[in-house]
């Protein structure tokens, strides 16, 4: 009796397991049902939601997708002429066209702001980094609500007017600007008194790329933005029709005509300037007054982040927008057959600040025992047995591979020499004071000097051959060297740009060729 009723339950269990498959089996085609139609409703949902946002940004239809493109560093090659003796933006950056103001230390008495900036030990990569973090902040300010720019973002065309004809800068923040996908124009005429500025040039090697008209390029190439101080309508109709954002050198005339007659945002370039000198201090009361009146629109793009800390009626206007320079090889392997000091002096005979840095190094050296020699434009003029008069890209190349070291003597917080930097790509140590901007961008160098008895002690160690030295400076070059590449500036730049008004739609960015040689 026991064992029937154990066989019965076995079987009443057997035959419920068994009906079990069979009705998920029927219950499968109606879960593929019920999950096809949430798909659908899902992208009928995200279809009409993107239907809803075009229309109201007036585009009738749904945004396109950006094109994708390379994000490998475009290479920084170098371009036009040479300016060793030049600061970034020393020749056109500051003060009126034509005009002089006080606080210059890069040209004739003329207002202008000057330009810019393994060892595997752990300890020295914990210094770099610390380094890294705390000289080059790449974080944008937070801006004031009354700075906050009062253009669309959304209608806004993707070309940037850059009215900077420095080729050292077109050479490398062009193509950042460009990587970021936008098309730039450079403009075709110069200041009137750009005479003295080697590193002054004009550049046709964007145009081909822009898509406006090639009547409104004609009528932008023909026009002097330096120099011209009052415009047509159509010269305003143009530039407002086809461009996002001004970027112009710190020129009283162009900052005046671009805030007069363009809605548009403005950025003025910046690179500091000479001693405790403000930038709301040199330019004129007019032009004052009228950068505070535009003040929604008007920015001043400051190459080192610690320039607005001295800044007082502007300080709320600046936003940091990173120095980016590269190479200008190709350069020779270091073989050093003159044990001697390279220092470089130009323009000495048109600037008194030159003039007397030149006469110091001679007096402060002559008495040394080092052998040392001095190049740059008007050096010839110059009565001393060791000028090198102004030598060609390709000799200057070689002096960087055949001296022992480089001494850089400013001692200036807020103003950095391109000639140092070139020097540093050229794996050249570069001996430098701990008062300049050199000191405060690289504090763990090795080449930081306390004084100059400090610095000519160094110098004499690497002329008598100390490679030991020499590699950890070269060492902590070539770190602060990879924070001025476009790869590594390009999201700062890109912030800004967006937090100015200048921001693109995804379907407006431009792809870079593949074959452009940056």
């Amino acid at each position: 009796m026991c064992r029937r009723l154990e066989l019965g339950k076995e079987r009443v269990t057997m035959s419920t397991s068994a009906r079990r498959p069979r009705r998920l089996a029927a219950a499968l085609p109606l879960l593929s049902v019920l999950a096809l139609a949430l798909h659908v409703c899902i992208v009928v949902s995200s279809l009409l939601a993107r239907s809803v946002e075009s229309a109201r940004s007036g585009d009738g239809m749904a945004r396109q997708r950006r094109p994708s493109f390379s994000r490998r560093d475009f290479r920084e090659g170098g371009y036009g002429s040479r300016s060793d003796e030049q600061s970034f933006g020393s020749s056109l950056t500051s003060g009126r066209a034509g005009g002089r103001a006080k606080g210059d230390i890069s040209s004739s008495g003329s207002s202008r702001a000057s330009a810019a900036d393994g060892d595997d030990d752990a300890d020295a990569r914990a210094k770099v980094s610390f380094w890294q973090k705390s000289t080059f902040d790449h974080r944008p300010r937070v801006p004031s609500p009354r700075c906050r720019p009062d253009v669309s973002k959304t209608q806004a065309p993707r070309r940037i007017m850059y009215n900077i004809n420095h080729m050292k800068l077109v050479a490398n923040e062009v193509p950042l600007l460009r990587s970021l996908g936008y098309e730039v124009y450079v403009p075709k005429h110069l200041p009137d008194n750009a005479n003295d500025a080697t590193s002054a040039g004009v550049s046709n090697r964007f145009d081909s790329s822009l898509s406006i008209s090639k009547e409104d390029l004609a009528l932008l190439n023909a026009h002097n933005f330096y120099e011209e101080k009052s415009w047509g309508d159509d010269v305003s109709r143009v530039i407002e029709e086809n461009f996002c954002m001004v970027i112009t050198a710190a020129y009283e005339t162009p900052m005046h005509t671009f805030l007069s007659y363009v809605s548009i945002p403005v950025g003025i370039r910046v690179f500091g300037l000479a001693t405790d000198a403000k930038y709301s201090t040199i330019f004129s009361p007019e032009i004052k007054n009228l950068i505070l009146e535009r003040a929604s629109r008007c920015f001043f793009l400051a190459a080192y982040s610690h320039l607005a800390s001295i800044e007082t009626e502007f300080k709320d206007l600046f936003r940091h927008a990173p120095i980016t320079c590269g190479p200008e090889g190709p350069y020779h392997a270091r073989d050093v057959t003159r044990r001697a000091v390279l220092f470089q002096c130009s323009r000495i005979n048109v600037n008194p600040y030159y003039t007397a840095k030149v006469n110091k190094f001679v007096s402060d050296f002559s008495g040394s025992g080092l052998e040392y020699a001095i190049y740059g434009s008007e050096i010839s003029t110059f009565n001393s047995t060791h000028n090198l008069g102004r030598p060609s890209t390709a000799e200057i190349n070689r002096l960087f591979a055949s001296y022992s070291a480089m001494y850089y003597d400013s001692v200036e917080p807020r103003h950095l020499h391109y000639h140092p930097l070139e020097a540093m790509y050229a794996q050249m140590p570069v001996i430098f004071l701990q008062e300049g901007m050199l000191g405060m961008l690289m504090p763990y160098s090795p080449a930081r000097s306390n004084d100059l008895e400090d610095a000519t002690a160094k110098l004499r160690r690497l002329i008598q051959g100390d490679k030991a030295l020499e590699d950890e400076i070269v060492w902590h070059q070539n770190a602060l060297l990879q924070t001025l590449k476009i790869s590594s500036n390009r999201k700062a730049w890109r912030v800004v740009l967006d937090e100015i008004g200048c921001s693109l739609s995804q379907g407006d960015r431009i792809k870079p060729s593949s074959k452009e040689k940056y």
